[in-house]
This record gives structure tokens, sequence and C-alpha cells, in this order.
């Protein structure tokens, strides 16, 4: 079963990765998520920018 983050979380998520230098594995361990996650939402706001 997957898990639903609102949007404030993922905007959190997505900033604290562009931000940073850290990797996407990185990232997922520190808001406790899977890398995909971080990836997956990463890549869709680019596209939406």
């Amino acid at each position: 079963m997957s898990a639903k983050y609102n949007e404030d979380f993922k905007k959190e998520v997505i900033d604290a990765y562009i931000k940073s230098a850290k990797s996407y594995a990185e990232i997922a361990a520190e808001f406790n998520i899977s890398k995909k996650s971080v990836r997956d939402w990463t890549k869709k706001y680019s596209e939406e920018c």
C-alpha cells in the first residue's frame, strides 16, 4: 500500500533536493521516504516549471 503525501511535504522534499548536493537516496533517508518518490516528484516538478 502506498502512502499519500500532501503537496506541502512534496515541495519540502523537492526544495531540499534542489538546494543541496545530496543524492535522491540521501534525501529519501532524511525524509524517510523512497528514493523513487524523490526522483518522481523532482521529475514532475521540473516538467511543470
